[in-house]
């Protein structure tokens, strides 16, 4: 039997400040909380095609915003490409996932990326937030929780730099994020991943009336095609139009071969 998160947060507690080191990929040597070790984060294999896609559209001296940060696994990837030149900007509303990012934030990366206790979405206020047994499916409008929401146009005149790139995981709630971009005046680049063909829907619409191209990954594009069911939560990619050099780079990835832009 499974034990409820918060129980299973509680057993681990003593063991939290246990550094492990990740032992490949892209944070090889990075130190990560032993309790939070499993699915890939220690071995280096956690979804490695899409961390292969996402050093692809993320440079030096770029602006990262993580949006849904969880542990940190991409904060600390994205910390290490952008260097010294660039910054990284985590939002993560869960208390409980927040905890074990600022640990390998302090760990790692200690002054150059910022943890930011905000969901992102399409207005400033407070929302419920919660709602599942994992930390990896936490969202807004459900749960016990109540985290603090804000804009990306409020965040931008609270004075975060604007982004270059933003990577987004949020449980469903990634539509009132693209709608929160298009409102706002900047254009990064954006790696997003889809949690149900709704999202897919809204999300592709607003990004073509902010004129991106909207790259679907081989999952979503085998969904389309073959009209199967959705599974997990796969990603898409959104440029601004005619940058074709990181068109033809994102396409040369796993995870984005031989895709057709929606």
């Amino acid at each position: 039997m499974r034990l409820p998160i918060l129980v299973r947060r509680a057993l681990s507690r003593p063991l939290d400040s246990i550094p492990v080191r990740v032992r490949a990929g892209p944070n090889e040597g990075c130190k990560w909380s032993l309790p939070v070790s499993g699915r890939g984060f220690a071995s280096g294999r956690f979804e490695v095609a899409k961390f292969e896609a996402l050093a692809v559209i993320v440079s030096t001296g770029d602006v990262v915003w993580d949006v849904g940060a969880h542990y940190g696994y991409a904060t600390l990837m994205t910390t290490r490409i952008v260097g010294p030149e660039g910054s990284v900007w985590s939002f993560e509303p869960s208390r409980l996932n927040r905890s074990y990012l600022k640990r390998h934030v302090a760990w790692n990366c200690s002054g150059r990326a910022n943890v930011l206790p905000y969901a992102l979405a399409e207005r400033d206020g407070t929302e419920a937030f919660g709602g599942s047994d994992s930390s990896m499916a936490l969202g807004l409008g459900r749960g016990d929780e109540e985290v603090e929401v804000r804009s990306i146009s409020g965040m931008l005149d609270a004075g975060v730099p604007p982004p270059t790139v933003m990577k987004v995981d949020a449980e469903g709630s990634e539509s009132r994020i693209v709608e929160s971009l298009v409102r706002s005046e900047v254009r990064p680049v954006l790696m997003c991943a889809i949690h149900d063909q709704s999202q897919l829907e809204l999300c592709t619409e607003a990004l073509h009336q902010a004129d991106y191209e909207v790259l679907p990954s081989g999952p979503i594009q085998k969904f389309l095609n073959d009209d199967s069911a959705w599974r997990g939560d796969p990603d898409i990619v959104a440029l601004p139009r005619n940058d074709s050099r990181l068109r033809d780079r994102v396409s040369r990835t796993d995870l984005f071969r031989d895709v057709s832009a929606l």
